[in-house]
């Protein structure tokens, strides 16, 4: 990979960079690669699917849901995010992630995850 995007973390911080990458995205400006840590990992599957708008939808819709974040997820899970959720509820029943999309952008995406 030559040239490549990094997407960094921070939780909800992350949503400041999915406008820059949606505006990216929509200009149709793409990179051979991207590297994404936390948050920006999680938020890099929308990139490489081509699904600008998504990761600010999604989170707008679940903000106030405590099936997606909430203390007493912490409490119960040890996780503030709920992980049956955000990774399986949301993405294949909610708020349909296109993995198709996904699998055949030849992209190279690499993961950092804390």
């Amino acid at each position: 990979m030559k040239t490549g995007l990094v997407l960094e973390g921070g939780a909800m911080r992350g949503l400041f960079t999915c406008g820059i990458t949606d505006v990216l995205m929509e200009n149709s400006v793409s990179f051979p690669g991207m590297i994404g840590v936390s948050a920006g990992a999680a938020f890099g599957c929308n990139i490489k699917s081509k699904q600008p708008g998504r990761a600010l939808r999604y989170n707008l819709r679940f903000a106030r849901d405590k099936r997606y974040c909430s203390i007493r997820n912490l409490l119960f899970t040890g996780d503030i995010f709920s992980r049956e959720f955000c990774w399986h509820t949301v993405p294949f029943e909610l708020d349909i992630f296109d993995s198709r999309a996904f699998a055949e952008n030849p992209m190279e995406f690499h993961l950092a995850v804390t």
